[in-house]
């Protein structure tokens, strides 16, 4: 996601039409993510006792984008 603005890889769909690109570049995360999740998924290698574990570098740095974000 790259703080503070947000860096949005070409590969993403267009998540809001707006200057700051920070909820865009969640959204491109999250989007590449679940491609990620899938292609697993969809490997030879995977079977119904693969676990797949994802974890994050660092908490969520402050944006006045934070209370249009829900994490769970």
């Amino acid at each position: 996601t790259h703080w503070p603005h947000g860096f949005v890889s070409e590969s993403c769909p267009l998540y809001i039409n707006e200057e700051e690109n920070i909820l865009n570049s969640i959204h491109c995360t999250d989007f590449l993510i679940s491609e990620l999740i899938v292609n697993i998924q969809n490997s030879e290698y995977y079977d119904e006792n693969t676990l797949i574990v994802l974890s994050s570098d660092h908490l969520q740095m402050w944006s006045e984008k934070n209370n249009k974000i829900h994490l769970l």
